[in-house]
């Protein structure tokens, strides 16, 4: 119905129609715009004539948009079929004897022959139960896809009934008792209907023609015994619930081929497999995957042979094949050579590759796990039943020593005293180190009456004068060494050592030791005293009278030039010791997280940052901030901040961290809603309003550069004038300077600056900092010359270092500075029979996330920045061996089979030296650009090599002698640039053929063109594809051009139109992308005179399928659009690397002679060219499996599975990834 249903009303009224007992009505969805621009799906009005097709019995309303039944059904007494699917009913009359919840007539209960009933995909709650009373004869019922949270109990009234369908509806309340009624079942289907053990029926059991039951996405814990009990049953599905354990038995189903049991929480299999007295002729391979398997009866079947896996049960205890007389068991694999993660020398583990990128795996699942785990198994069950015969031996010597004791000893008289020998300890052995204690300790030590104090410093003591007796610092120790005369006059001494309450641990220790060292040194007798601070002994205290003072451990240390910043009144900072000597060890103290968070200001000609206050509501969702938190580095990106930020955000945070951190620090990418509790917690605490825009179009102010310099008694601070750009040449290493940027301080210091002045500086900058009013959060940075940080060398023009990699990656490449050494030419003949110990892989990019597309704001925006930046474009086109000048109506049409040349005029900022620049400023901005002239040469996929000699040696050479030097770029077919594509403003159309060949004949052949952006609105284009009805999709908007023949005799007197163009779009297309459609297809004929028809999915002329040369099956989707990522794989650089392909990749990236990895979202094809030599081909496999492991240790979805693609054989699950697909040529 196409807006008008007069036609079909004048059909249906006439006498034909009561004899009309087949009727499919097709509605097509024809979007329609109101008053207020809406654009909506039209609702036609229903023929009431239909009312006199009193003899309907089949009826298909599927996808009519219908929100009612229409009441002209009531006549249809005969009817045996009615499909209402896909429409938008919300209820069902209750005047109707057999569908409540719909507006439809009462009449309609009286087609009591109906067979086949379905109201799928609706919005039914409830249904009556009238409806099932008079449906004795109905066969086939699906009420699936409702909201439907009871079932009448009139269902058990369908006996003939043999496939129910009531998945996904709410029945979590409804125990389905009506279906043990239903005994005639041969399908029943009840997915996602809140089934849980306590709601499923007993009676079951009863369906005992059952075959085909589906259970999946539910809750059950367990298979019910009223399931088990169904002997008939096929294929059962009981996937996605909360199984925990399987039945032992699972008693009645001998006739089970299919049993799904998938995403469960199943933690251990039946012990046990019983199928004997069969007729199997063959056991699946996972079967013996369940390694917790004791017990396999296969007897007296007609068994050929077995799995190989059969070898692999470490726990088997049974094997029974007895009566299959045509059994050859499997030769038992050689586990000696087990194949390991290493091939050709490379570790594909995906611990190891994970390892190497810095990643950590979620879970490793190593390969081949288990056949190590047995194969250790059995090598400890064998040692336990076979002892090794070296032990047997030593056990046999040890018994053997007593016995020889025996016999050296034959008789010991029993009154004979036992003498027990000390055994000799392993200390006795060691020779004691001679100390010298000369060189510690005096030689007259000892020998006189008195007290001498030793104090430690350096591990070592140091001799304490004796005004200090009696004064201990507390965080020192000390050796006491009292030296007296005892009651025999001979000489004898008291050894004290004291540790003070803040003293450190090697203090404590070398304290101790030497005290012991001074005894051994005096041969004293007595003990060595440990006396520690306000609890000593009173012995000790009296050696001073009781008289004992405690310093705190305190003492200045001043620079020698301390007189000198006293007189210029500028302190330099004191040195702080605790106690009074230094510690031996070298202390490390933990410095201090300073949190600081940075705005990133990019633009096209640098990236700079601004720093700003570590608070949530310094956060703007259109900007890109960096917070740096110590051994962490977030990078916040904004909802609406553009796409391209993010990755020049990410690359300078990697700088960053190489330069600053050494790379010890973890750069974490946030979007914006995703952030962590870490991240808030670093910014003080969430934000509980939303973040909103607030910094607009900021501009960082000019950095002010001071020269500290001392004057005559006083300090000067000269600023220091540069043009322009703030350059490192004005930096001079004999002086310090100070670099305001306002929300950032920094405090340069030369290396050949006198230290007056860098302590000078220091001081200077807080009063600096008070005088001008900066921000609370600005800091002070001291820069080292030599030990710059990235963030200062952001704030100058051209500071940046770079880094010289090793780019072969192979352990002999000698290390180079240039980037053209750095290359290797290696033939793949020659590298391929190189040693393998020299070969390298670089695989990371396997293990990084797909490019993000675009937003459609950020394209736009990006569009009109190029076109600002360019003054005019001129074209030309190749033909007959010359380039002619493209007319202006044609710029923007490309055929595949041409070459083409742009001239492009550009006006860009003039890069001026600024030692050439005069002082006085001008206002005239045309001074700041120049005109830069760029060639683009575009190839087609099947023009030859000619067009490209013809342009190098005749309209290039033209060019040059004119304008001078050009920038010379060569496109291929579908491979341009942002840049290149924004100057057609979405409008580029590829044709087939040659321009010249196809202007002749293009108005009389039909053609289809295929619209598709990849990743982003600029990569938009039509291309022309095969003329085939397959080649269709749902996603997507086609052009089908159709002109008229010019046999058409009509069409010439009438002269109304040159042709149709149809403007298919897919019931699936996007609608935002549906702007601008009507200008390309207008820009696709540019004939006035061509009509335009807009056509909807499922409303398609028989004119339209002819056309297409006949209706065929298409696909419905394009899912691919959202997983598809191209990887090519290559060892061109004397190495084996994987490199991405951008998201907006084509047909002509597949090289013959490399290998590439497609990943489809639901296969990953391993694409082989013809040329591809043996190792990348063996490479790429391994490095597909590598990728699908990755994906499953993520538990990435859909599932993907391996498969392998040849150039010119591949499938169309391959082909359809690529806009424009065509075969190969030659």
């Amino acid at each position: 119905l196409e807006g008008r249903h007069q036609w079909i009303s004048a059909i249906l009224s006439s006498d034909n129609s009561r004899a009309l007992i087949r009727l499919v009505i097709y509605v097509k969805k024809t979007k329609v715009a109101d008053q207020h621009g809406v654009r909506g799906v039209a609702q036609l009005p229903f023929p009431e004539e239909m009312a006199e097709m009193v003899n309907m019995r089949w009826l298909k309303l599927d996808s009519c948009n219908l929100d009612e039944i229409p009441h002209v059904l009531q006549n249809f007494k005969k009817l045996e079929r009615i499909s209402v699917s896909k429409n938008q009913l919300k209820e069902l009359g209750k005047e109707l004897p057999k569908l409540k919840d719909l507006r439809v007539p009462h009449t309609l209960g009286i087609a009591r022959q109906l067979l086949v009933l379905s109201l799928s995909h609706n919005r039914i709650s409830t249904i009556p139960g009238q409806i099932f009373v008079n449906l004795a004869d109905l066969f086939y019922l699906d009420i699936s896809n409702n909201k439907l949270e009871l079932i009448p109990p009139q269902l058990r009234r369908l006996i003939n009934l043999q496939t129910l369908d009531i998945s996904h509806n709410p029945l979590g309340h409804s125990h389905l008792r009506q279906l043990a009624s239903l005994t005639s079942l041969h399908t029943l289907n009840m997915r996602d209907t809140q089934r849980r053990n306590d709601n499923i029926h007993n009676g079951l059991q009863n369906l005992i023609f059952l075959e085909d039951l589906d259970l999946s996405f539910n809750e059950l814990e367990n298979v019910p015994d009223s399931i088990l009990s169904i002997g008939t049953l096929r294929r059962c599905n009981i996937s996605y619930n909360n199984l925990l354990e399987l039945p032992s038995s699972f008693g009645s189903w001998t006739n089970l081929e299919v049993l799904n049991l998938s995403r469960n929480n199943l933690k251990k299999l039946p012990e046990a497999f019983v199928a004997s007295h069969n007729k199997l002729e063959a056991v699946p391979v996972s079967l013996f995957r369940c390694l917790k398997l004791k017990k396999v009866i296969l007897s007296f079947n007609c068994l050929v042979t077995l799995p190989e896996g059969i070898h692999y049960l470490p726990d088997l205890e049974l094997l029974e094949v007895k009566g299959n007389p045509e059994l050859k068991m499997p030769a038992k694999p050689d586990t000696s050579n087990s194949k390991k993660a290493e091939f050709y020398n490379v570790d594909f583990s995906l611990a190891h590759q994970l390892e190497l990128i810095g990643a950590t795996p979620k879970s490793v699942h190593k390969s081949d796990s288990f056949r190590d785990h047995n194969a250790r198994k059995m090598r400890i069950l064998n040692r336990r039943a076979k002892p090794d015969e070296g032990s047997n031996k030593i056990l046999k010597a040890l018994a053997d020593i007593p016995k020889d004791k025996e016999d050296k000893n034959p008789s010991t008289p029993e009154d004979e005293e036992v003498k027990f020998v000390k055994p000799r300890s392993w200390m006795d052995q060691l020779s004691r180190p001679t100390v010298d204690y000369s060189d510690i300790f005096f030689a007259d030590t000892g020998q006189e009456e008195g007290i001498t104090i030793w104090q430690i410093e350096n591990f070592l003591p140091v001799l304490v004068e004796e005004i200090m007796h009696g004064k201990f610092y507390d965080a020192d120790c000390y050796i006491v060494l009292k030296t007296f005369y005892n009651d025999y006059d001979s000489l004898d001494w008291e050894i004290y050592f004291w540790i003070g309450k803040y003293s450190t641990l090697d203090k404590m220790a070398c304290s101790a030791i030497h005290a012991v060292n001074l005894r051994n040194l005096l041969g004293a007798q007595c003990r060595t005293v440990r006396e520690e601070m306000e609890d000593e002994s009173d012995e000790f205290l009296a050696i001073f009278n009781h008289d004992i003072d405690y310093i705190e451990g305190k003492i200045f240390v001043l620079n020698d030039i301390l007189e000198l910043a006293l007189f210029i009144g500028y302190l330099q900072r004191v040195l702080l010791l605790t106690g009074g000597t230094a510690s031996g060890f070298f202390t490390v103290e933990d410095m201090e997280i300073t949190v600081k968070l940075y705005r990133f200001i990019i633009t096209s000609a640098r990236i700079s940052l601004e720093r700003v206050e570590v608070s949530t509501f310094s956060l703007d969702p259109e900007c890109t901030f960096l917070l740096d938190y110590g051994k962490k580095i977030f990078i916040w990106h904004g909802a609406k901040a553009p796409t391209t930020h993010i990755s020049k955000a990410r690359l300078f945070a990697l700088k960053l961290n190489k330069s600053d951190k050494k790379g010890k620090a973890e750069c974490l990418v946030i979007e914006e809603g995703e952030e962590t509790e870490e991240f808030w917690s670093v910014l003080g605490g969430r934000s509980v309003d939303e973040i909103e825009p607030h910094v607009g179009d900021f501009q960082p102010p000019v950095p002010v550069l001071y020269k500290v310099e001392l004057g005559k008694g006083y300090l000067e601070l000269p600023q220091v004038k540069y043009k322009r750009k703030l350059e490192r040449s004005v930096l001079d290493t004999k002086d310090v300077y100070i670099l305001d940027c306002y929300s950032d301080v920094f405090v340069w210091i030369g290396r050949q600056s006198s230290r007056l002045i860098r302590a000078a500086a220091l001081k200077l900058v807080q009063s600096l900092l008070d005088l001008l009013g900066r921000p609370s959060f600005v800091t002070v940075n001291r820069v080292l010359e030599g030990a710059e940080t990235l963030i200062l060398k952001n704030k100058f023009s051209g500071w940046d270092e770079v880094l010289h990699s090793d780019y072969t990656k192979l352990r002999s490449s000698p290390s180079v500075t240039s980037l053209e050494e750095s290359k290797p030419k290696i033939n793949k003949a020659v590298f391929e029979s190189e040693s393998k110990e020299s070969l390298k892989t670089d695989l990371s990019c396997i293990f990084t996330g797909r490019q993000k597309p675009m937003p459609d704001k950020d394209a736009e925006q990006l569009m009109d920045d190029y076109n600002d930046e360019l003054d005019y474009m001129q074209c030309f086109v190749l033909e007959s061996k010359k380039f002619v000048k493209l007319p202006e109506s044609e710029i923007g049409h490309f055929y595949d089979g041409d070459c083409y040349v742009f001239l492009c005029r550009y006006w860009v900022p003039k890069d001026v030296d600024e030692d050439e620049i005069d002082e006085k400023e001008t206002n005239d901005e045309e001074d700041a650009y120049e005109s830069v002239y760029e060639v683009y040469f575009w190839q087609g996929r099947f023009a030859t090599n000619m067009g490209w000699l013809t342009f190098t040696f005749s309209l290039q050479k033209k060019f040059e002698s004119l304008l001078g030097k050009l920038e010379i770029t060569r496109i291929s077919q579908q491979q341009e640039s942002y840049r290149f594509l924004s100057h057609f403003k979405k409008k580029f159309v590829i044709h087939h053929g040659q321009r010249l060949v196809r202007r002749q004949t293009i108005n009389n052949e039909p053609s289809l063109y295929q619209v598709r952006a990849n990743g982003c609105l600029l990569t938009r284009r039509a291309i022309e594809l095969q003329l085939k009805a397959r080649r269709l999709n749902s996603e997507f908007c086609f052009f089908l051009l159709v002109p008229v023949s010019d046999t058409n005799a009509e069409a010439e007197e009438e002269q109304e139109s040159a042709g149709i163009i149809y403007i298919w779009m897919g019931s699936k297309f996007p609608e935002e992308e549906a702007l601008g459609i009507d200008e390309l297809a207008e820009f696709l004929v540019q004939d006035e005179t061509y009509e335009t028809m807009l056509v909807h999915e499922g409303s398609e002329s028989e004119e339209f399928w002819m056309a297409l040369g006949g209706k065929a099956n298409y696909d419905q989707d394009a899912d691919f659009l959202r997983y598809s990522r191209l990887f090519r794989c290559s060892n061109d650089k004397g190495f084996f690397k994987i490199s991405e392909k951008c998201i907006d990749f084509c047909q002509n990236d597949l090289v013959d002679d490399d290998a590439f990895i497609l990943d489809t979202g639901h296969e990953v094809f391993v694409w082989v060219g013809n040329q591809a030599s043996e190792i990348e081909i063996k490479l790429s496999l391994k490095s597909a499996q590598l990728y699908l492991q990755n994906l499953r240790d993520r538990n990435a979805r859909p599932i993907r599975k391996l498969l392998l693609a040849k150039k010119g054989k591949e499938p169309h699950r391959f082909t359809r990834c690529f806009h424009g697909w065509r075969k190969f040529t030659e």
